[in-house]
């Protein structure tokens, strides 16, 4: 074992009094760890899913998450963290609903593509609370301000809320959701599709780790329309988008994935015309609407691969597919291996 894995067993087992204990969400770790990392799966009576944490860079921890809650958590306890020195939170999410909170102050990161930082101060204690029924896909880090700038030195294209960090001038808890790329989006599905095993499956996470994070920051002050909201704990209040319509198109295919309206349908109900509708989505999450709900197909029949005995063919036939051949060509042409050569693949 190495410091890093016995650090995540004490989270595990709660014997770390800066975390909150992850021994009630989580099978036991010391069954699937090595000097790398280690690969929680989520007890069957919280729902299905895994959790794999390694670390990418020196003082980093990265959180690689694909899980379905079947009941609602009114806080995650593992996700409560007191720390010693000040934090950085920062999660690259495909597809999820979590709300942080401070105390009885709430902020709700929608159930959408999007990218997030989330600080706070020595000894401010952050919690999380997750529906049940959406898949919350995503890859996270966690790291002290301090090792983040030892990794990152003074780079330029800094976010202005690094550079407030880093400068001492951020002392209150501060939050900010922005638009995902298309690049960020990719590599954090290579992350959480990867099929690769042992010393090279270590390696390829941690360079798409370290990856992930230097697209965020060379890519976050570039473009202002990226920023969706930044705000402090002071005001009690869910995050909002300039363009809700778009929101509320991604949400109606996460809900109706299997048999999603069409592109008439939705510039009906919507009222936009079909090149504002199409070039506001693909503008938002880095593809047609037709793309992220085929891609979305794809994202949940993966989970269903690692977690589930389901057969193909029933995968197939609940997320829509007319044929189970129609859904194997789809797989394939995605991850570049039929859908049971990935569960092969993962089950290894």
């Amino acid at each position: 074992m190495s410091d890093f894995t016995d650090s995540i067993i004490e989270m595990h087992s709660g014997s770390d009094k800066s975390k909150g204990g992850l021994n009630e969400l989580y099978c036991d770790p010391t069954l699937t760890c090595d000097e790398q990392g280690v690969l929680l799966k989520l007890r069957k009576d919280y729902g299905q899913g895994t959790l794999e944490i390694l670390s990418p860079l020196p003082g980093f921890r990265m959180y690689m998450q694909d899980m379905t809650f079947s009941s609602p958590l009114k806080q995650l306890k593992g996700a409560g963290i007191e720390s010693e020195d000040d934090l950085l939170l920062i999660r690259f999410s495909l597809h999820g609903e979590f709300e942080f909170a401070k105390g009885q102050q709430r902020l709700k990161n929608t159930p959408h593509a999007a990218c997030m930082i989330l600080y706070f101060p020595k000894g401010e204690v952050i919690t999380s609370w997750a529906p049940e029924g959406i898949q919350n896909q995503g890859v996270s880090f966690y790291v002290t301000s301090k090792d983040f700038f030892e990794s990152f030195g003074d780079h330029k294209s800094y976010p202005s809320p690094f550079k407030e960090i880093k400068s001492g001038q951020m002392n209150e808890v501060f939050y900010e959701r922005s638009q995902i790329t298309s690049s960020m989006i990719q590599a954090t599905r290579d992350i959480l599709n990867c099929t690769y095993t042992g010393k090279v499956r270590h390696t390829f996470l941690k360079a798409k780790g370290a990856e992930l994070l230097c697209r965020y920051i060379e890519t976050h002050p570039k473009d202002k329309k990226l920023s969706v909201r930044a705000q402090t704990f002071k005001k009690e209040q869910p995050l909002e988008t300039c363009d809700g319509w778009i929101e509320e198109i991604h949400f109606l295919i996460q809900k109706s994935y299997a048999s999603p309206p069409s592109i008439d349908e939705l510039c009906k109900h919507f009222g936009q015309n079909r090149n504002k509708l199409n070039h506001g989505f693909k503008q938002r999450y880095g593809m047609t609407i037709g793309q992220y709900t085929k891609q979305l197909k794809l994202d949940i029949a993966s989970q269903e691969l690692k977690n589930s005995n389901k057969s193909v063919s029933i995968i197939a036939d609940e997320l829509g597919y007319s044929h189970s051949s129609n859904f194997i060509y789809a797989f394939s042409s995605s991850y570049g291996m039929t859908p049971a050569q990935f569960r092969k693949a993962k089950s290894t």
